[in-house]
This record gives C-alpha cells, sequence and structure tokens, in this order.
C-alpha cells in the first residue's frame, strides 16, 4: 500500500517544521491531531510489528507515513509515525493520527502485546 499523498506531505512537513507549525494545514482531518507515544526497549520492534511501514530502520528525527492493517491486509488505520530521541536514549516513538481513532487503535495495540518491554 502507498500511503496517500497528503500524509506523505504530512510527514515531511512535520520533520521539515516541527510538529505544532505544520498540523492542520493539509485539510485531512488533523487540525485537532492526536499522539500516542510508545517507549520501552522493545518499541521499535512491537511497533514495528504492527504496521506496513520500516521502523527499526528509522533513526532519531526521522519519520514515515505508516498503516495498520488487519491480518488479510485491510486498512485499519493511517498514521505518521516519529522516531524522538537521540541515539543514546531509549527509543521513543510518536505516532500522529486524528484524535478520535487514538482509543481504537491503542486497543489494538494493547491486544497485541505479550511480553515485550513497551509503554
Amino acid at each position: 500500500m502507498i500511503p496517500s499523498q497528503p500524509i506523505l506531505d504530512l510527514a515531511r512537513s512535520v520533520r521539515e517544521t516541527g510538529l505544532v507549525a505544520s498540523l492542520g494545514s493539509l485539510g485531512m482531518g488533523m487540525a485537532d491531531p492526536g499522539a500516542i507515544e510508545v517507549t520501552g526497549r522493545d518499541s521499535l520492534e512491537f511497533v514495528h510489528s504492527q504496521v506496513t511501514n520500516d521502523v527499526l530502520g528509522l533513526g532519531p528525527g526521522q519519520g514515515n507515513a505508516s498503516a495498520r492493517v488487519t491480518r488479510q491486509g485491510q486498512l485499519v488505520e493511517l498514521l505518521s509515525l516519529h522516531r524522538l530521541g537521540t541515539a543514546d536514549e531509549p527509543p521513543r516513538l510518536l505516532l500522529l493520527l486524528p484524535r478520535e481513532r487514538v482509543a481504537g487503535l491503542l486497543a489494538l495495540f494493547s491486544e497485541s502485546i505479550f511480553s515485550d518491554d513497551v509503554t
């Protein structure tokens, strides 16, 4: 699946100008964004297993547009994913998506957490 151009533009804009300065300008329901911060030793591996785009290859300050799909490949959610911090810090990810969709994505993630160290 290729992310839509507005998602790609949003991710690029966020990396170039910062989160607050760029959200909401693309008319895609992100004027009131929701955010999920994922932390813990296994956070990169966990999120990588849950979305369609590469997470393990992201360096600090990098991000991409990604999606959560079912095992059958049906789209569940589009999101903008960003690695925070520095290489010396434990991994932290910020997932941006429409605020009203955060609870649903958190529920899906919670169903998938078994023994990983993810908070």
